[in-house]
């Protein structure tokens, strides 16, 4: 399955379309990005199924499925320029900022704490509103059980986010 994520990244260019509005996503998506989107929608029913089961093995097996296809997709968890549109930017008690957005696949990317020294970053964080679609780069954070609590969510530590719109 992974072989045809693979050949369609290898055959695509990367492209950023412009944004309209702060409703409309950018017109093309990065290709590993929405590879990405397609490993995790073709879980989506099996997980799902394995669910209603109420059977924690038949869970995590399809889980362990999904992360290998993920790892297969992206062995470093490297993403480069993927588009995101910002839900949330939180700050916790040490000041350590928090982006929250939602790839094109309504999944939810949850950023680790940006501390405030780190004034590149953290600017581009004071730059954006819920509802602005970025560009972000870093590394997905994926635990070894493939998000079995939360499976629409992962983690991520980015190294850069730039606002498009």
């Amino acid at each position: 399955m992974i072989a045809k994520y693979t050949n369609l990244i290898s055959a695509a260019l990367l492209s950023v379309g412009t944004v309209v509005s702060a409703d409309q996503w950018p017109t093309t998506i990065d290709v590993k990005e929405n590879a990405f989107c397609e490993v995790l929608k073709t879980y989506e029913g099996e997980i799902r199924a394995a669910k209603q089961t109420k059977n924690q093995i038949k869970i995590m097996q399809v889980q362990q499925k999904r992360l290998n296809d993920i790892k297969a997709l992206m062995p470093t968890m490297f993403f480069e320029n993927w588009t995101l549109k910002v839900e949330l930017v939180d700050v916790g008690e040490n000041l350590d900022a928090m982006l929250i957005a939602t790839m094109p696949c309504e999944h939810t990317v949850v950023g680790e704490g940006v501390s405030s020294t780190d004034t590149m970053m953290y600017g581009q964080l004071a730059n954006v509103s819920s509802g602005d679609f970025v560009l972000a780069s870093g590394t997905l954070l994926l635990d070894k059980d493939g998000n079995d609590e939360t499976p629409d969510t992962f983690g991520a530590a980015f190294t850069s986010i730039v606002k498009l719109n």
